[in-house]
């Protein structure tokens, strides 16, 4: 590394020479302690560039992947099992689909499993890239044509990718003669959605086609879905003529971190974080893996700007995670149902007026609403939304923050609400949020304590 003498042998980083030919100018003394500055600066600054473990955006390399042996065990055991069969993934928006997909076609998983990866051919399809149901197979076999299947395959999947539409008898031929070749292609589908919402209810073509070369009893072909619903939802106003096309398919939820996971991710800090850093991690970010991933990052990048021996400001954290959480909170919302959107708004609202001593009343009539959804609750604690408790409370303190400035702005209550609730319970519903925008003290305390650690 080029360097700058800086007397009795010593040199200086290159990346401070400029900053010595300055201090070179002044006083012997002066020199001495610009140096020291400058050398504490160059440390800081290297300190601060220390790149994060933790992963904001993107699927989460298979390196980095934590936790998930339950789904993985479920999948591969589908997959290697004697009926080679496939799965459905569901789970909530960013909760690691579309990583899990990628964590199937790894190294590891393959060691692990024993996969013969010189015949087992892995093909992961977006399919927010098909635009019409015509589509599908033609971007199917544009894949499979890179997978180099020998001569004789690779020609018919690159004619077949040509074609505008893709005969079931050729579809069949195709697959079986991977079997006989001892192959096996395992088709992951993400974002599934996008195919289901484009098909005809009463002749989903796509979906007949995957289900006659399922039931095939040469096994040439697997596949693995993945969807924010499970799969017999996304299918619910299909009109199947026979058996439904996912009867075959083992349905796989991929719910938010459990315990062990969040202390794995934790644990990618370097240094450890402390226990109360880990604590307060949890307390902003709950359980789902991206917002736990964003939460994490801002103490790491906060803990490496700091001075030694300097405390960590976890008030500035919490309000760095909410600026890039704001967004992923919006989208989450956005495609909750509107039923769980009202439980999720009445936990947040219980909450908000128990801490600020709220009139008895408001607080009676939110958990009136609240025990008559034990079964919508509990469902939502599974999904790793709130506690699994008689009267659940958010497990973001963040997320209950936003939730609660959130239907605080509303005008009038969500059009699509009111047709699941009573008029007495929409009434008092209405109440609860009005005595919320008008506390307007209480609202800057709530502020305060969600990015402040939870107190012993």
């Amino acid at each position: 590394m080029d360097s700058a003498h800086i007397g009795r042998g010593r040199s200086l980083p290159s990346g401070l020479v400029g900053l010595a030919s300055i201090g070179a100018t002044l006083e012997c003394g002066q020199c001495s302690q610009f140096v020291l500055h400058a050398a504490r600066y160059c440390l800081e600054r290297k300190i601060m560039r220390k790149k994060s473990p933790f992963i904001c955006g993107g699927p989460v390399p298979p390196t980095y992947f934590i936790g998930r042996e339950e789904q993985t065990d479920a999948l591969m055991g589908q997959l290697t099992g004697p009926a080679r069969g496939g799965s459905a993934i569901y789970g909530e928006r960013r909760v690691g689909k579309t990583s899990l997909l990628h964590y199937l076609m790894s190294d590891q998983v393959a060691e692990e499993w024993g996969v013969p990866t010189e015949s087992w051919h892995f093909v992961l399809l977006d399919c927010q890239q098909i635009d019409k149901p015509g589509q599908f197979w033609p971007h199917v076999f544009k894949y499979i044509a890179d997978i180099d299947l020998g001569e004789e395959l690779d020609a018919q999947a690159r004619s077949l990718s040509k074609n505008k539409m893709v005969e079931e008898a050729a579809l069949a031929r195709f697959f079986d003669r991977v079997a006989r070749q001892k192959r096996f292609i395992v088709l992951l589908l993400d974002e599934f959605e996008c195919i289901t919402e484009q098909l005809d209810p009463k002749n989903p073509e796509v979906l007949y086609q995957l289900r006659q070369l399922l039931n095939r009893q040469q096994r040439g072909l697997a596949i693995v879905t993945a969807s924010r619903e499970s799969v017999d939802l996304l299918c619910r106003d299909i009109d199947f003529k026979g058996s439904p096309f996912y009867n075959n398919l083992l349905s796989v939820q991929l719910p938010s971190f459990m315990d062990s996971e969040i202390k794995d991710l934790l644990a990618l800090a370097d240094p450890p974080f402390s226990e109360s850093e880990a604590a307060y991690i949890a307390r902003i970010g709950g359980r789902h893996p991206l917002l736990l991933q964003l939460a994490a990052d801002a103490t790491h990048r906060h803990r490496a700007r700091l001075k030694a021996d300097r405390p960590l400001d976890f008030a500035a954290i919490g309000r760095a995670y909410e600026r890039r959480a704001r967004q992923h909170y919006r989208d989450l919302w956005r495609d909750t149902h509107p039923k769980d959107q009202i439980l999720l708004a009445l936990v947040a609202l219980r909450s908000f007026h128990q801490r600020e001593g709220g009139r008895g009343y408001e607080v009676q009539a939110i958990e009136t609403l609240l025990t008559r959804s034990g079964r919508a609750l509990r469902t939502l604690a599974e999904r790793g939304f709130v506690t699994d408790d008689v009267f659940p409370r958010l497990l973001s303190s963040v997320g209950e923050w936003w939730l609660i400035e959130e239907i605080a702005g509303w005008a009038e209550i969500a059009e699509e609400w009111k047709s699941f609730l009573l008029p007495s319970e929409l009434s008092q519903l209405e109440a609860a949020i009005r005595a919320a925008r008008v506390n307007q003290r209480g609202l800057r305390n709530l502020a305060s304590w969600a990015v402040r650690p939870e107190s012993k």
